[in-house]
This record gives structure tokens, C-alpha cells and sequence, in this order.
């Protein structure tokens, strides 16, 4: 995602004119709504996919996760190098890697939530294993050992 957007803000920044244009706020409503509506779907699915409370895969639980990454399964060569002379491919097909927890993904969920879904990310937090019982404290991050750098 970070390198479209670098590509884009390149490609536009000298031909991007600035100039400004009305819309009609039904257009404009009708526009936010299909965006919010494309964002909830892709938490419904990060919660899916990420880590939960008794590791279930229902989404139920109420905990997203803050990252995950790709492991790129089957590639293409497009016969081009990079600076450092290593080839080029084009990705076909990857699998999502699950993530340890990190609090930074439940902390931004309460920022917008309601009061009755604050709670139950609270308990589902407490739950987990970003808390430490034997301290009383929360950690930043659930455990990290397996991870790759």
C-alpha cells in the first residue's frame, strides 16, 4: 500500500492542477457511505483472520489485530532487475500470516467505539494475552518469540 501511494503522490505531483470542484452532498454522502461500508468489511475480515480470545476463528471475540503480513506463494519473473541486480517478479498468490496481538490495534478500535463495545473489547483485552496477570499490567505486545524480523 505505502509504495502506490509513493507512486501516486510521484505521478501526480507535478500534473495535480489543485483546482477544487463542487459536488452535491447527496453524491458526497452516497460516496462516505460506500467507504465506510468498504472499511467495516475489512475489519469483519481482519478479525477473522487475526488472533483472538481462545484463538477462535469466528470473529466473535472482538479483538482486531494490528498487523499481519504476506508471504508470497507463487510468482511470476517479469525478466527486469533492481538496483541491486536482484530479479524482478510479479506476485500471483499469498497467504496472510496471523500476528501476535499488539494493543495498539485494540487501543485504536476504542477510539470509535460505542460504550457497550468499548466494554467488551476491555474484558476481551484483559482476556488475552496482552495482559500480564502476575503484575496487574497490560504489555504492548503478546509474545513474540517465532517471529521473523
Amino acid at each position: 500500500v505505502a509504495t502506490a501511494r509513493e507512486y501516486y503522490r510521484e505521478q501526480t505531483r507535478v500534473t495535480f492542477s489543485g483546482m477544487t470542484k463542487e459536488w452535491p452532498a447527496a453524491e458526497i454522502s452516497v460516496i462516505l457511505s460506500r467507504w465506510i461500508n468498504e472499511v467495516e468489511r475489512g475489519i469483519e475480515r481482519a478479525m477473522i483472520i487475526g488472533y483472538h480470545v481462545g484463538d477462535n476463528s469466528t470473529g466473535s471475540s472482538g479483538l482486531t489485530p494490528t498487523y499481519f503480513s504476506y508471504n508470497i506463494t507463487k510468482w511470476e519473473r517479469t525478466g527486469n532487475r533492481n538496483e541491486e541486480g536482484h530479479a524482478l517478479v510479479l506476485p500471483l498468490e499469498m497467504e496472510v500470516k496471523r500476528t501476535p496481538l499488539f494493543l495498539e490495534g485494540p487501543a485504536r478500535m476504542m477510539k470509535t467505539a460505542t460504550k457497550e463495545k468499548l466494554r467488551k473489547i476491555y474484558n476481551n483485552v484483559k482476556e488475552s494475552d496482552l495482559r500480564d496477570e502476575e503484575l496487574k499490567m497490560y504489555k504492548i505486545s503478546a509474545s513474540l518469540k517465532g517471529q521473523s524480523y
